[in-house]
């Protein structure tokens, strides 16, 4: 089972108990859980699809949520 260590989403996109919110949580072993929207395989270009493995999922999250890391 996946343990969460704590929620990384910055406060100003926390929702609550709401369904619907994108997030980023550290696990217990160092790794990260993104939650975003998810997107189908088909809806991608060739040069994408072809680096994501069967067991990978895409999801489109917002810059916002990585706290400003992206420019």
């Amino acid at each position: 089972m996946i343990e969460v260590k704590r929620n990384l989403t910055p406060k100003a996109l926390q929702c609550g108990p709401v369904l619907g919110c994108p997030a980023v949580y550290e696990l217990t072993d160092g790794s990260l859980l993104v939650v975003g929207r998810s997107v189908s395989r088909s809806e991608l270009p060739e040069d994408v699809r072809s680096k994501i493995a069967d067991d990978e999922s895409p999801v489109i999250i917002s810059k916002e949520l990585l706290g400003g890391c992206v420019d």
